[in-house]
């Protein structure tokens, strides 16, 4: 229990932990969220589902109306065990909302297609240049090869070690969480919704919005929100959610964000939105990655759109509570 103590205490100047592959079950990195499992439906460790559930009971409850949103949904498991919580309590008009750029490809069967064989050597040279160990090389690479995909927006102003390490974590074992064959644990739209469907929890009370979110939030069909879940990672993600998503919260709604210890980008869009609209409600610390607040009883209202600034760094008092 110490050892567990202790995990909890790390400061934001300590920064993330360092990400690791689950290569054999650890019940504290279970439990914190802070291994990358090869074939689960979700990262979030057994503290922020607990939490998660605990919000969305007492939504439920206390009678918080709107629908349970999450930005940046992944393989789908957060959003998959929301409407599972609905089933649980037997709401039948709430929605479950999905966003993401769902960028996965369903890989087709057979043989790999050419181009495929002819990018491994590129594959393979990216991978190896992965394990220099010079900082500012890999801001370099990082820089180059997030120009080339199509899942995160790129934001070279926005961008901390802890993206720069976490990138690099991936590219050294890329070749460990390639997509299946089959639609087990990839990320497309189809593979997300084969999540849902096999655990008999794909129905009209999901709702899947694909995109960026600067593209796809401003026309989603979203009126009002009991539960937010931020998994965006980055700040442009995450402030675009807060924009659009934020003055729908419900009065006495909850606000996750899930990213909030994992990245100093993250952080800074979220002090950054607080300061500028004076939300003063208490961010209560969920494990080492996340924490969440509740909006007033009041209306949150009408907010204006968020520029960006530098955010000092926040401190961490007693309690988990951070000030």
């Amino acid at each position: 229990m110490a050892a567990d103590q202790s995990s909890l205490t790390r400061s934001v100047a300590e920064g993330r932990a360092d990400p690791q592959v689950a290569k054999r079950f650890n019940l504290r990195c279970r439990l914190l969220g802070e291994d990358v499992s090869l074939n689960t439906l979700t990262m979030v460790g057994m503290r922020r589902l607990d939490n998660l559930q605990a919000l969305v009971k007492m939504a439920l409850e206390e009678g918080v109306p709107g629908d349970l949103v999450e930005t940046g949904c992944a393989k789908g498991g957060a959003c998959i065990f929301m409407r599972a919580c609905l089933l649980a309590y037997a709401d039948t008009q709430r929605r479950v909302i999905c966003c993401d750029t769902f960028s996965g490809k369903v890989q087709a069967k057979g043989a790999p297609p050419l181009l495929a064989l002819l990018l491994q050597p590129l594959y393979y040279f990216l991978w190896s240049l992965a394990f220099i160990p010079s900082e500012p090389f890999q801001a370099w690479l990082y820089g180059r090869v997030m120009k080339l995909q199509h899942a995160f927006p790129v934001d070279p102003e926005h961008t901390s070690r802890d993206t720069i390490r976490s990138f690099i974590f991936y590219l050294r074992h890329h070749h460990r969480f390639a997509t299946p064959p089959v639609p087990t644990t990839g990320t497309s739209i189809a593979h997300v919704k084969s999540h849902f469907a096999r655990l008999g929890l794909l129905d009209e009370q999901v709702v899947f919005v694909p995109g960026f979110f600067a593209d796809s939030l401003p026309t989603a069909p979203i009126e009002q929100i009991a539960v937010l879940r931020l998994d965006g990672d980055l700040y442009s993600s995450t402030l675009d959610a807060l924009n659009e998503l934020y003055p729908k919260l419900a009065p006495g709604g909850f606000c996750v964000v899930d990213d909030y210890y994992s990245f100093e980008e993250c952080r800074q869009a979220i002090h950054e939105y607080r300061d500028q609209h004076g939300i003063t409600q208490p961010l209560v610390r969920i494990d080492n990655m996340s924490v969440y607040w509740r909006a007033p009883v009041e209306a949150t209202g009408s907010a204006p759109r968020v520029k960006g600034r530098r955010a000092t760094s926040p401190k961490v008092g007693r309690g988990g509570r951070v000030k």
